[in-house]
């Protein structure tokens, strides 16, 4: 009897997990090692990565292959590339390799058979949960996957995935920013251009994300990178209003933080108000992770309320 009600609690567990079950939860649930073991030899359990056991007799399925990688994976796992935007819907019905992207520094070691890679960034903002499976999310899978598609292929799913109200120009270039260095940023970023002709102007991840940032906020529109010649001198600002001379320069630390940058932009500023244009300066690091106060410093200089 008390093997009979350990047996239905498994299955209880194991069908919320596509037949699946790991050694822990068999463990959280009061079930031994030594019964798992016993009922893997009894045929009624099969071993499918170490520590994860499937219910025999249900059918075997990608979704069941996908997860069974996320629960045999090391801790905070999702699953990635391919396989994420095959759970997203964005390769049709097709097969794909599981693959795992895992944050680094957590605990698991490696499972044969299972491709797991390691990155710096993975926050929660960038997971979500598709039919049980915890994967990263799609704005983030495009990010990932410009480092292997060709551009025109990036480019399909970025405007299927927009379409299909999956995801926005602007979550890709704001993700694509706080990850920072990643390949295939060049080729994601002609891609994001390909979806506003402006934006092909543009000569940072953080200067796409300005601009959507503004239209999405449906306010008054600046010119990218605009040049104005001043005293004989050509000068461009990042973000420029024409109507009401005002720019806006969003300033990387890479190039504006050290004392001869912060010097010379200085300088330049007042060249272009001594020519009457009156600019103001965001961090790119509040551009790319503050949507919401980077909209008020623009209302605030441009006076438009909120």
């Amino acid at each position: 009897m008390a093997n009979r009600t350990a047996w239905q609690r498994l299955v209880r567990i194991a069908r919320r997990q596509h037949g699946l079950i790991t050694a822990a939860q068999a463990e959280e649930a009061g079930i031994a090692y030594s019964t798992l073991s016993r009922w893997t030899s009894a045929g009624r359990l099969k071993r499918w990565y170490p520590g994860v056991y499937a219910l025999e007799g249900m059918p075997d399925s990608w979704h069941r292959r996908a997860k069974a990688g996320t629960l045999a994976g090391p801790a905070g796992a999702v699953l990635g590339g391919m396989a994420a935007a095959r759970l997203h819907g964005l390769l049709g019905s097709g097969s794909a390799e599981v693959e795992l992207l895992a944050p680094r520094g957590t605990r698991g070691e490696r499972v044969p058979k299972l491709r797991i890679r390691r990155t710096r960034t993975l926050p929660v903002e960038h997971r979500v949960e598709v039919e049980g499976i915890p994967v990263a999310c799609v704005a983030r899978t495009i990010v990932e996957l410009a480092a292997v598609l060709p551009e025109e292929e990036l480019q399909r799913l970025l405007l299927e995935a927009w379409r299909r109200g999956l995801v926005t120009p602007l979550k890709v270039a704001t993700i694509l920013g706080e990850i920072g260095r990643v390949r295939g940023a060049s080729t994601l970023r002609r891609v994001l251009a390909g979806c506003d002709p402006v934006l092909a102007r543009a000569r940072s991840v953080a200067e796409i994300v300005a601009y959507l940032t503004i239209r999405d906020a449906e306010l008054p529109l600046p010119v990218i990178n605009h040049r104005v010649e001043v005293a004989g001198r050509c000068f461009e600002i990042d973000l420029a209003w024409l109507d009401l001379l005002r720019g806006l320069e969003i300033d990387g630390e890479r190039y504006h933080s050290i004392a001869p940058d912060v010097e010379a932009d200085a300088a330049r500023q007042a060249e272009l108000e001594a020519a009457g244009w009156r600019l103001d300066r965001a961090p790119a690091r509040l551009v790319l992770t503050d949507a919401r106060a980077f909209l008020a410093q623009v209302r605030g200089f441009l006076e438009v309320s909120p």
